[in-house]
């Protein structure tokens, strides 16, 4: 691929063959070195919220659902009406999302489990759950008191908690959104995004065609110019003899070597 210093690129089709060659190992280079790069600079990104205690000490805008406890527990963890945000819909808290704190928008948001895993299916590459701050019972049912509802309700969740129909809804309504939505820390995404794809041969097959053209067609060329300065080889012994022949028209057979004595 490099000729040696001492070597003279002379015919138009060598130099052309060199040229290609060189901006073949150039464009590699230069890929193989931006992505090493990338590879090392590179950090896995991670939110800039950690945990509740940060929000606090920072003062920072958060947002609740409406006509949720949730209001309730954030006041009583500490935060100002001030910093607390309401949002109805899910479009409302990815525009709260999207927009700076000083600019009306939060810096998180706190909704209950079942909620916080459909609004992640729906946008799982802008954010992500770190950390479930308060711990609940669940759901509760008030009847009045002595209603005949009372041990029947209490019955049938019972017989949902102690079989597998909980977890048979579970998989029913939240699997799928697992499944195209993983965590990236507990499931890393075994096909990520063609920018983050390691650079191999496909990547460059354009090139790699391109150059191989070129030496074919060069090789051709001069196959055909050898065989026609050459009619009268007509065996292929004859012709690897005559290729193998010293050519007198080379640079370097035209050049004149020094003659040095050396002394004893």
């Amino acid at each position: 691929m490099v000729f040696a210093p001492r070597e003279r690129v002379l015919s138009f089709w060598a130099r052309f063959v060199v040229i290609v060659w060189y901006f073949l190992v150039l464009v590699l280079t230069q890929s193989y070195t931006a992505s090493l790069a990338s590879l090392l600079t590179s950090q896995q990104l991670h939110p800039t919220v950690t945990n509740i205690n940060s929000l606090l000490a920072k003062g920072e805008r958060v947002g609740n659902q409406r006509s949720s406890f949730i209001l309730g527990r954030l006041r009583e963890s500490g935060f100002s009406d001030a910093n607390l945000v309401t949002y109805g819909s899910p479009e409302h808290c990815d525009e709260l999302l999207d927009t700076e704190p000083a600019k009306g928008g939060v810096s998180a948001v706190f909704m209950e489990l079942p909620y916080v895993k459909l609004f992640l299916g729906q946008h799982c590459n802008k954010y992500k759950m770190v950390q479930t701050p308060f711990k609940v019972d669940g759901f509760g049912f008030v009847f009045p008191i002595g209603s005949p509802l009372v041990a029947d309700v209490s019955r049938a969740i019972l017989k949902v908690e102690e079989s597998s129909k909980a977890n048979q809804l579970e998989n029913a309504w939240f699997k799928k959104i697992d499944e195209s939505c993983p965590d990236p820390l507990t499931s890393p995404d075994p096909n990520p995004s063609e920018s983050f794809r390691k650079l191999g041969i496909d990547s460059f097959w354009v090139l790699f065609l391109t150059a191989a053209i070129v030496c074919v067609t060069a090789l051709g060329k001069c196959m055909f110019q050898f065989l026609k300065e050459n009619p009268d080889q007509r065996n292929l012994q004859g012709l690897w003899e005559k290729f193998l022949e010293p050519d007198q028209k080379s640079y370097i057979n035209k050049v004149k070597k020094c003659q040095c004595s050396s002394s004893q």
